[in-house]
């Protein structure tokens, strides 16, 4: 829902999908936990987006960590998703992965605890946030896992441009 939050409101950086919506990737459809693009370089369709989003979530299931870390952290680099986090709520770990030069490399925070999203100018995440002890009725804003800075460009809206894929 932080995500979620950065389409909304003042921030406006673009927009969060979750679960059940697909990105078209070449000639594979994924359905990532969450993905957050800008329309630079995909298109929203009603049922997909079609080509790389600017950053994919994947939270790790018991039984489906080789998914991931195999077949779709190698889809995801082929196809040029600059940005992939891979979240283990079990063990409290988040794995920042960057495509530098065609290959993600693993990032770490700045001395703060805060990661500058290189695929989204003005944007900073705290992962170390996700973990704080909270009330379980207790939902924080979005501030408390992204900041965004003052200048960051953003975006009037992302306009659809069909009526996708009739999944009916």
């Amino acid at each position: 829902l932080a995500m979620f939050g950065l389409g909304m409101r003042d921030a406006k950086l673009g927009q969060s999908l979750g679960g059940g919506f697909v990105n078209r990737l070449d000639q594979h459809g994924f359905m990532p936990d969450i993905l957050f693009y800008r329309g630079s370089h995909n298109r929203l369709y009603e049922y997909y987006l079609d080509g790389p989003a600017e950053a994919i979530v994947e939270f790790i299931q018991p039984g489906c960590e080789d998914y991931v870390y195999r077949v779709k952290r190698s889809h995801y680099q082929a196809a040029g998703v600059p940005e992939f986090w891979i979240v283990d709520s079990a063990c409290q770990r988040i794995e920042l992965l960057r495509l530098v030069e065609g290959c993600y490399q693993r990032q770490i925070p700045d001395a703060a605890g805060g990661y500058a999203v290189k695929s989204v100018p003005g944007l900073t995440f705290f992962p170390h946030n996700l973990w704080l002890e909270r009330d379980e009725h207790e939902y924080p804003p979005e501030e408390t896992w992204f900041e965004v800075a003052a200048d960051a460009p953003r975006l009037n809206r992302i306009p659809s441009v069909g009526e996708g894929v009739d999944w009916s």
